[in-house]
């Protein structure tokens, strides 16, 4: 991949040479950084590879569904979607968003980027417009692939929650996506961004209870019990998976559980509601917009620390 970026660097200078002689708008010069972006992920193999794997696996949920695997319905297929996304779109995130800038900066190409002109922080924004783009564009076509399965398979289409699903992803992506750019402007090299990235992507996989766990130990000296504190349940949800489960059952009106490891230790039911789980009254920082608040911090916080980060590097 590292190869084929390196020749569509090459390929994009008197592209981006002619957009900044033209124009001195920054918004000009990120729109050509971003166009670039864009067209260099259509053109990844790897990330092609990653598209027919999620639309085969849109297949497999809803014949795996129709064969009586669980619930029967079209519903019940939309809600088991939610886990190969949980998947394969923080893969496709990090595939499209590790090798933006540490990628440039490996191959010597983000030195000619760089005089163009370009300042570091147009590049930056110019790489996530374009990579989260072609993130939106994937999970748009998996969610109308989707819709074509389920007519073919059930003769119906679910469209809340298929819609609710479609949306939740799209913002799951960005996450994800803001976080592998982010780690890619303040890294040296793509291996070193990959490393850090699928590192946090582990951790709220099989960790993030623990993690969780030990916080609540350390502040109130005890284990948390059936009925914990408030701001557990809000820990819990600053992991991106939670809220993206969350956030997809509230808008579409399924059930999409999180796919992550648990070892039991919040001794949860999880039949039971999340004002069960909670002693007193639920905060209101629990509901919807403080979880798509979540999802848009992890894109948008990764990538101005990468910012920072790059400005004070001497690429030169």
């Amino acid at each position: 991949m590292s190869t084929t970026r390196q020749d569509d660097t090459v390929e994009s200078v008197d592209v981006v040479e002619t957009s900044t002689q033209s124009s001195t708008s920054a918004s000009t010069r990120i729109s050509v950084v971003a166009r670039k972006e864009l067209r260099h992920v259509s053109r990844s193999r790897s990330a092609q590879t990653l598209l027919v794997v999620l639309l085969v696996s849109v297949i497999g949920v809803f014949q795996a569904v129709a064969r009586g695997l669980g619930p029967t319905s079209a519903t019940a297929a939309v809600d088991n979607l939610g886990l190969p996304f949980q998947l394969l779109v923080p893969l496709a995130a990090i595939l499209v968003g590790c090798f933006t800038v540490s990628g440039e900066r490996a191959s010597g190409s983000l030195r000619v980027l760089l005089g163009m002109p370009l300042s570091r922080t147009e590049i930056v924004v110019g790489k996530l417009v374009g990579g989260l783009a072609a993130l939106a564009v994937g999970v748009a076509a998996a969610i109308g692939f989707a819709i074509l399965v389920s007519l073919g398979t059930f003769g119906t289409v679910p469209v809340r929650p298929l819609v609710g699903l479609g949306v939740t992803t799209v913002l799951f992506a960005f996450a994800f996506g803001g976080l592998s750019i982010g780690v890619s402007a303040a890294a040296a090299t793509p291996k070193r961004s990959i490393a850090v990235v699928t590192g946090g992507y582990m951790t709220m996989t099989f960790l993030w209870e623990p993690v969780v766990v030990g916080i609540h130990r350390a502040a109130s000296q005890v284990l948390p019990s059936s009925a914990v504190a408030t701001w557990v349940p809000f820990l819990e949800r600053l992991n991106p998976i939670e809220a993206y489960a969350d956030v997809a059952t509230i808008l579409g009106g399924a059930s999409v559980y999180p796919l992550r490891i648990t070892f039991g230790l919040l001794e949860r039911d999880s039949g039971a509601s999340l004002a069960d789980h909670v002693s007193g009254v639920v905060a209101g920082y629990l509901v919807e917009p403080f979880l798509i608040g979540v999802l848009c911090a992890w894109t948008m916080v990764p990538v101005l620390f990468g910012m920072v980060r790059l400005r004070a590097v001497d690429i030169s």
